[in-house]
């Protein structure tokens, strides 16, 4: 799967999903053009909330209602926001 990115000369480039957030030389003018996406450092600040909000959620689960509880809760959220970035 691509996605489109804009050089400064107006040129589209196609990146495959595993370029994002990295560096790719454009087409057109041949200038290093930075490309936008999810590994932003916004995006990693999001990720380390995400860890910290599953640790937290299968702890606190684990001493209300038990440790498989509070392990299938957390694996459960941390799956849930795992699919949610796939898609982003």
């Amino acid at each position: 799967m691509t996605e489109p990115a804009y050089c400064d000369c107006g040129k589209m480039i196609q990146v495959t999903r595993a370029q994002v957030g990295g560096i790719v030389n454009c087409p057109g003018c041949g200038k290093a053009v930075q490309v936008e996406g999810l590994r932003d450092p916004l995006w990693r600040l999001l990720q380390a909330g995400a860890v910290l909000l599953v640790l937290a959620v299968g702890l606190g689960s684990g001493f209300l209602w038990g440790a498989p509880t509070g392990a299938a809760l957390g694996l459960g959220l941390g799956a849930s926001l795992w699919l949610l970035s796939r898609s982003l």
